[in-house]
């Protein structure tokens, strides 16, 4: 059997691919069962004893905890205006502690200049500020890893990925108070906008209560509030490790079809049967069957008309070319039949002349002897097959 390499390397495919999904099974099931210790602080966060208090948003906002602010070629960074949760001054209550910030700034002489700067880059390239920091982050962090410790660039990762931190400005019976989905800014990351817009939307509808709306923080702290329940909090990571574990059974099951379908190619192309026959041969037809065929096809010629006479004998001799088949070969299994017959007449040294009984027996012995003298005419022209020669030797 020819060499197939798509035969000789399936099992060792079939083998990695069960070895692979095997791994990311159990890598589901890690999670799944929420042995990683993110998902273990996140159930003891949420098992904590919340209770439900009054508070009123004053404020909204997002902060952006993602790693594309430092990657010059992502601008969904620059798209939003991101800023974190200051709260409000306790000298001035009434101001918050970013115009606190912005006013400090902006009267110092460092600030000044920054302004003057902003402006005047501005004004001859006419580009604007989110412009002029993407052109000077692509000149201070240029693409690529950065170098080693201590080198004056940051380094910049191939791929960022985006979170985000939406967060509110509450005022419970305590005070002013920075709250976040889930109480703890750590707890409360996204990574999909569409979750933050759907936050910001129900703190809007919140501001715009005159009844107020509900928090919650844990009994006995005074610093801690959550926008969201615990329950929440916990029905979320109940469906992740649910769906962690549909995924790992699935993985599981595609792994052990490919195990054994590895061991069944493994063993089918590595054992098999050695032939016991030649694969070209075919049952030959009976002996009698045979000669019945050609004595009636012999007949059937020498009725039609008598045969000449031969220059080396006066008895009627049939040619070979009366036996030919169909196709134009002889008979294969023609001298196989009458070899026995051929040899014999050779042994005993036939007569030119005929014997006195042939003529009593014409048809018969002519033929015979005729069949006899075409198939040695014929033996050296046709092949020996392994069929012809076991049905010879069994005659």
């Amino acid at each position: 059997m020819a060499w197939d390499p798509l035969r000789s390397w399936l099992p060792d495919i079939a083998a990695f691919l069960a070895l692979l999904l095997s791994v990311m099974a159990a890598f589901g099931f890690v999670q799944s069962f929420g042995a990683t210790s993110e998902a273990a602080q996140l159930r003891a966060w949420a098992a904590l004893p919340w209770k439900p208090v009054p508070c009123s948003v004053q404020d909204m906002g997002v902060a952006y905890r993602g790693t594309c602010s430092l990657d010059s070629d992502q601008e969904r960074y620059e798209e939003k205006d991101f800023a974190e949760c200051l709260g409000a001054s306790d000298d001035a209550p009434g101001e918050s502690l970013n115009q606190v910030v912005d006013r400090a700034r902006f009267n110092s002489t460092q600030g000044l200049c920054g302004q003057v700067s902003t402006s005047r880059f501005q004004a001859l390239g006419g580009e604007s500020t989110s412009s002029g920091r993407r052109l000077l982050m692509h000149f201070f962090h240029p693409r690529g890893p950065g170098d080693m410790v201590g080198s004056r660039f940051i380094p910049i990762a191939w791929r960022c990925h985006d979170s985000y931190l939406p967060w509110a400005v509450v005022r419970l019976d305590e005070g002013v108070r920075c709250a976040y989905a889930f109480g703890a800014p750590k707890a409360s990351v996204y990574r999909r906008w569409r979750d933050v817009q759907d936050d910001l939307q129900d703190l809007g509808l919140a501001k715009g209560a005159t009844d107020g709306a509900e928090c919650w923080r844990p009994e006995g702290d005074l610093c801690t509030v959550a926008l969201k329940s615990n329950v929440f909090l916990m029905e979320l990571e109940g469906s992740k490790q649910e769906v962690w574990r549909n995924v790992a059974i699935a993985l599981t099951s595609v792994s052990l079809a490919l195990a054994v379908l590895a061991a069944s190619y493994r063993r089918r192309f590595a054992h098999e049967l050695v032939p016991t026959e030649d694969p070209d041969c075919q049952e030959a037809e009976s002996l009698s069957a045979r000669v019945r065929r050609l004595v009636a096809g012999a007949a059937a010629k020498v009725s039609e008309s008598t045969p000449q006479l031969s220059a080396r004998s006066s008895r009627r001799t049939l040619r070979a070319d009366r036996f030919i088949s169909g196709n134009g070969r002889p008979n294969q299994n023609l001298a196989a039949d009458f070899a026995d017959a051929a040899a014999r007449a050779r042994s005993h040294g036939v007569a030119k002349e005929p014997h006195p009984t042939a003529y009593a027996r014409p048809l018969g012995a002519t033929i015979f002897r005729d069949l006899s003298s075409a198939s040695h005419f014929q033996r050296l022209k046709v092949p020996k097959s392994v069929c012809a020669m076991t049905r010879a030797a069994s005659l």
